[in-house]
């Protein structure tokens, strides 16, 4: 838990810690893959934000252009973010 929620990202974790920490691991994954690095970016070096129900993420020192969209609907008890350079991020599930 402390290795992956950062100091910043302590906000986003609320009283249900299991369901908010995986809702901002989703959102972490997502990040890193669309970057093409992986898990070679080190956590501590990004944190994510909420504005007016939107996350961003700021990675040394700067808001990241992405946009990001979370599922919780989907699937029962799975999250699913999807993060693009687009100004809104979608999907149509089938």
């Amino acid at each position: 838990y402390r290795k992956v929620v950062q100091p910043k990202e302590q906000s986003l974790i609320g009283e249900d810690k299991q369901r908010d920490f995986l809702r901002l691991w989703s959102l972490k994954e997502s990040y890193v893959k669309a970057e093409g690095k992986g898990l070679r970016i080190p956590m501590k070096d990004y944190y994510f934000e909420k504005e007016n129900e939107c996350y961003f993420v700021n990675y040394g020192g700067q808001k990241q252009a992405w946009t990001f969209n979370i599922e919780e609907t989907l699937v029962e008890g799975y999250y699913i973010s999807v993060c693009g350079m687009e100004t809104e991020v979608s999907w149509n599930v089938k």
